[in-house]
């Protein structure tokens, strides 16, 4: 199975190869801290590619996080 097969089997209360590993948050410090310790490359790459890159190398089957691309003013109105 792969790591989607497996979380979506756990969520639909199947039953899955293995235990799906999920991590719910990993703070930015310590992604990017994970890279050095695990040889990623993070030449050229943006915070999103470096966290994908790390989260492949950990094998997890799912993650949740929020990314902000910031705020953008639309209008003078309110």
């Amino acid at each position: 199975m792969t790591g989607k097969e497996r979380f979506l089997c756990a969520f639909k209360k199947g039953c899955p190869d293995k235990v799906p590993i999920f991590e719910l948050t990993i703070d930015r410090p310590i992604i990017l801290k994970l890279a050095e310790i695990l040889k990623v490359d993070k030449e050229g790459k943006d915070y999103i590619e470096i966290y994908c890159d790390v989260i492949e190398k950990l094998s997890l089957d799912a993650v949740s996080y929020k990314f902000s691309l910031g705020f953008e003013k639309i209008s003078e109105k309110k």
